[in-house]
């Protein structure tokens, strides 16, 4: 022991220099369990929530690609059967008009052909009266020139 004490009195240390020493020690280890160990493990705590919320996020943004592909291939298979769907129904209503169409042509026609039918058989009938009342009208217009 005196030859510590000769090794610290040639380096030129006294006992404040222990005492200080002492102080240190007991700060660090009081700092390091007041101070820095809470803070540390808030801010390890922190940086765990941070990265399991921005691993949460991403998994949510995954699943929005996921169900953006899903909606968008969906809409287009829909979008598909809308046109399947249109078109036949533009092709019936297309051969229903056409069907429309010629019947009410074919119903012109035999309406047309009723009346030519019908002015024939009028003149024909005119025709008849007038040949059966000819000889008639040449008698009384002879007797009316000879008169």
């Amino acid at each position: 022991m005196d030859m510590l004490q000769n090794l610290i009195n040639t380096v030129g240390l006294d006992n404040s220099f222990f005492y200080q020493l002492f102080l240190a020690v007991v700060l660090y280890f009081t700092s390091k369990n007041l101070f820095f160990q809470p803070y540390l493990k808030t801010l390890n705590q922190r940086r765990a929530l941070t990265k399991g919320r921005l691993q949460h996020s991403q998994e949510l943004s995954a699943q929005i690609e996921k169900n953006k592909k899903l909606y968008e291939q969906k809409a287009k298979e829909l979008n598909k059967n809308f046109q399947s769907v249109f078109s036949k129904i533009k092709n019936k209503s297309q051969k229903n008009h056409l069907n429309e169409t010629l019947i009410i042509e074919q119903k012109h026609k035999d309406w047309i052909k009723n009346q030519r039918d019908n002015l024939s058989r009028v003149c024909e009938e005119q025709e008849k009266s007038l040949e059966q009342a000819l000889p008639n009208l040449v008698k009384l217009l002879t007797e009316k020139i000879k008169s």
